[in-house]
Order: C-alpha cells, then structure tokens, then sequence
C-alpha cells in the first residue's frame, strides 16, 4: 500500500532528473467528491507534450482528465506558477458527486541558477569548480583575453567563459535571477559593474 508521503520521494526523483511537473492537490472539498482534502497527484509531460500522471490521484474521472490538461498548459509555460481553481461537480466536470472541489495547482521547472562572476582569477576559478556542488551553471566574465588570464584556466572545466572588451554591459543581459559575484583584476572595474548590478538589483527585489 502506498504511504501517505510517497510524493516526496516521486518529486524528489523528479527533481534529479531535471523532469519538469506539476503538482496538484486537493485543498478544499464542499459536499461529495471523489477524493479528501489532501490527495494529489504529479503531472509532467510525455514525450508527444501531452500530460500523464507520473504519481498519485486526485480520484480519476472528467475531474482528474481536466486537472491533467490544466497542469499540461501550466507546464507548457516552463516557468514556476501556482494557483487554485475551482471545480463544481456537476456541469463543469461531467461528473454527478454534487460537491466543489478547490484544487491548488504549482509547477516545478527545476531550472538551474545562473550565477555570472566578473573576474577569472583564482578566487573566480576555484568558486566555479564548485559548480556541480552548488547546482548552477556558472559564466566567468573577464575583459582579458583568455591567455593573459592568471592562473591559466584549465582545458576541462565545468563552466563557461566570456572574455569580452566591456564586461560591465554584459550585466543587463543576465536572466533575472542570476546572482552576480564581482572579483576582476581592477578595482575600478569592480565599480563599475556593480554601478550597473545594484539598480537591477534594487528593481527585482522591490
């Protein structure tokens, strides 16, 4: 008999495989319905983009087909959302239990951060060496070019780099929630990003 709590270890799976899901669960139940407050299910897409249920049921049925193709357009986004809606069982499901169901949907996209550290130095390279640690993918920027940079960057290595004349601009391309690490060879470098890092930071935390 499954256990209560099996869906943790289902989206932890799902998590180590970078598989995109969704979650939905039933978090308000007003007269009959087919499952208690507290069911749920995982949602991902299938190889042809179509939802299927990977784990769980919020009871089968028109209720679960159209909770199904609801999380499949939420996936589809391939960005984190949540929200609740509202389902009477009657005209709206085709189903005859009489009840209402709220059901609470949220995605999991499991994108990796971007972390962008200005400077490939030797501070620079040992944090980016610690890239499979911190789940991220990692850009080093640096206005060298790649054979003036000391240490010597290694040949294998586990991140990107860009070696750019004006690492500065390169700021306002960043995704949103990349974190931004300052560490270049030139103080006066250094300024200069972060005069260009901290109203972008000010915008996304206000």
């Amino acid at each position: 008999m499954p256990h209560a709590q099996d869906w943790i270890e289902k989206l932890s799976e799902l998590r180590s495989a970078r598989r995109a899901c969704a979650m939905v669960v039933v978090t308000q139940l007003a007269g009959s319905g087919p499952r208690e407050a507290g069911a749920r299910m995982l949602v991902a897409l299938g190889s042809g983009g179509a939802p299927e249920l990977v784990h769980g049921t919020i009871g089968g049925g028109n209720l679960e087909l159209q909770a199904l193709q609801h999380a499949g357009q939420l996936l589809r986004a391939g960005k984190a959302l949540s929200e609740s809606v509202d389902y009477p069982l009657a005209e709206k499901t085709g189903q005859c239990c009489g009840g209402q169901v709220t059901l609470f949907f949220e995605t999991f996209p499991w994108t990796r951060r971007r972390i962008a550290i200005f400077g490939a130095g030797h501070v620079a390279q040992a944090i980016a060496g610690l890239s499979a640690y911190l789940d991220a993918d990692l850009l080093l920027i640096d206005a060298r070019e790649e054979r003036e940079i000391v240490p010597a960057l290694p040949r294998t290595r586990p991140w990107e780099l860009l070696c750019v004349d004006n690492p500065e601009a390169e700021v306002d391309a960043l995704p949103q929630d990349a974190l931004v690490l300052v560490m270049t060879h030139s103080h006066a470098l250094d300024l200069e990003i972060l005069v260009r890092a901290i109203p972008r930071a000010s915008a996304i935390s206000g």
